[in-house]
């Protein structure tokens, strides 16, 4: 009888522990943002065929926490995929309506190529202005 007993109290507390951790798994996560240390004035770019320039600064949604070393180390690739791909875009094309998220969605592309972006959702941009 004893061993019946412990047997249950075992299976109660192990399928409470198993159900606890698949709910608080499935509870939904707190965002991650990702902002570049030293860019707190904005990235500057000069724009294809145009005498202006796009000042932004730009910063990341991650996934979960754990990332930051990892994009420390990348910061300089990072800036750099930024940059090319602003430079790429003529003014019409960053003014259009749409023209911020094709950015933000073609730099996530090019990140792509040159390292491990599965952790980023996405890119996005606090300040975004012409002059």
């Amino acid at each position: 009888m004893k061993k019946v007993i412990i047997a249950l109290c075992l299976a109660l507390v192990l399928g409470g522990s198993f159900g606890a951790i698949l709910y608080f798994d499935s509870l939904p996560k707190e965002p991650v943002y990702y902002s570049f240390p030293g860019i707190k004035e904005g990235l500057t770019s000069d724009i294809a065929g145009s005498q202006k320039h796009v000042v932004l600064t730009p910063h990341l949604k991650l996934t979960g926490r754990g990332h930051e070393r990892y994009l420390q180390e990348n910061d300089s690739i990072i800036r750099s995929v930024i940059l090319f791909a602003v430079r790429e875009k003529t003014e019409d094309e960053l003014t259009a309506n749409a023209g911020v998220d094709t950015l933000s969605s073609e730099i996530l592309d090019k990140l792509s190529e040159h390292m491990d972006v599965s952790f980023i959702e996405s890119v996005f941009f606090s300040n975004f202005y012409i002059a």
